[in-house]
């Protein structure tokens, strides 16, 4: 099957103004991988997306349980589908 070039461009184009649209820093799918980052950081972390994903609920859960950091989730910030994800880090430190 052979797929035509505007399809494709078209789709990418929708899913692109789809995550504009909500105004983040992240797509749905790097907000997950974010998640980890946050908990092992020193001091507060903020991530802004859009909706949360069932990816970063879970990341979120299992980093609670790893590392005892807390997070915090706020959605449909501003009454949009824009959500904040924010976590006070266990702040770990490491040697090279």
């Amino acid at each position: 099957m052979e797929v035509v070039v505007e399809v494709v461009a078209d789709k990418a184009v929708e899913r692109l103004l789809k995550e504009l649209e909500h105004g983040g820093c992240v797509d749905e799918y790097m907000q997950d991988q974010l998640i980890i980052f946050s908990a092992l950081a020193k001091g507060k972390s903020i991530i802004m997306t859009g909706p949360i994903s069932l990816h970063t609920r879970t990341a979120i859960w299992v980093a609670e349980k790893l590392t005892g950091a807390k997070f915090e989730v706020e959605e449909n910030v501003d009454d949009t589908l824009k959500s904040m994800v924010s976590c006070e880090g266990i702040g770990l430190e490491g040697r090279l």
